[in-house]
């Protein structure tokens, strides 16, 4: 009964390096009654949080195919949301949010059809002069890469694991 006793850590130790991460949903971030952010959206298997502001960002701008998918979720987020107010860089009126793909810039948009947020593509060197005239209105997407953090109960497992470990191989020298 003893010497099989070795296997529980083992396991523990498994269980800890092995187990999934707790899934993730994309999350509002309001500031005074306003979006200002959204948290844990992921695009070709990095998780950024996005919020809103003047200058441009080129995390996108060489995957088209990425801009569009990031823009579509960021869309998909705010019309679950309903006609949200967005706030970015000091303006509570954002109706236009873009994410610079390189030569074309998708953009999430509540100012044409103010019941839901939609996804419309223009021209980066256009957004650009968009953003300048209109800055209360329409700005850029600003990404910042999550850095994943291991939970409790991995760390706990693997504690518990390496203290077995620790135990039994003490066992044996003895």
């Amino acid at each position: 009964m003893r010497k099989s006793l070795w296997i529980l850590p083992v396991l523990l130790l498994f269980a800890a390096l092995l187990g999934s991460t707790a899934a993730r949903a994309d999350t509002l971030v309001f500031s005074g009654g306003f979006v200002s952010g959204i948290n844990g959206i992921t695009v070709a298997g990095v998780t950024y949080n996005v919020t809103w502001g003047l200058t441009i960002d080129t995390t996108f701008a060489s995957s088209l195919a990425n801009a569009l998918a990031m823009n579509a979720q960021i869309t998909a987020d705010l019309a679950a949301y309903g006609p949200a107010s967005v706030a970015g860089a000091g303006y509570t009126t954002v109706f236009d949010v873009g994410v610079d793909g390189g030569t074309l810039t998708p953009y999430a948009d509540d100012r044409f059809t103010p019941t839901f947020w939609s996804s419309h593509v223009d021209t980066t060197s256009d957004y650009i002069l968009s953003v300048q005239e209109i800055p209360a209105g329409i700005q850029w997407d600003e990404f910042t890469v999550v850095s994943p953090e291991p939970g409790a109960a991995t760390l706990t497992l693997t504690g518990l694991g390496m203290f077995g470990l620790l135990v039994v191989m003490r066992k044996r020298l003895a």
